[in-house]
């Protein structure tokens, strides 16, 4: 009877690099995407459509431009989980954090955020 309280908190604990990326990368602005996108025209929604925005140029973006301050919080968060994989000698978080990072570095490199957040209107005459 107690291991199964036992196994729900091994599941839910964020111990892996590869945890934290799938939570900032794909979990939170999918949340964000969804609240934007199902809310009707607002200026909730728009409100909701900046901030999936901001989130994914400041936040995720691993592709740094010094010069606009984006995509550094991005790839010190893949560093940071890739350095602490290789730290703890874990090969499968490597390898799962590698791909994160990877496929994040597409979506931004072939600009496919751009294209996700046309569905959003940005203005209420939008």
């Amino acid at each position: 009877m107690t291991e199964k309280p036992k196994e729900k908190r091994e599941f839910l604990k964020m111990n892996k690099g590869w945890h934290w990326l799938l939570y900032l990368d794909l979990i939170l602005p999918l949340f964000l995407f969804l609240i934007a996108f199902i809310i009707p025209s607002s200026g909730i929604k728009e409100s909701f459509s900046v901030l999936f925005h901001t989130y994914n140029i400041y936040i995720i973006k691993i592709i740094p431009n010094f010069g606009s301050l984006t995509g550094i919080t991005g790839i010190l968060i893949h560093l940071f989980a890739i350095v602490y994989a290789v730290i703890k000698k874990n090969y499968k978080d490597l390898i799962i954090c590698v791909i994160f990072t990877i496929i994040i570095f597409f979506y931004f490199f072939f600009e496919v955020n751009y294209i996700i957040i046309k569905v959003l209107k940005f203005t209420a005459a939008g």
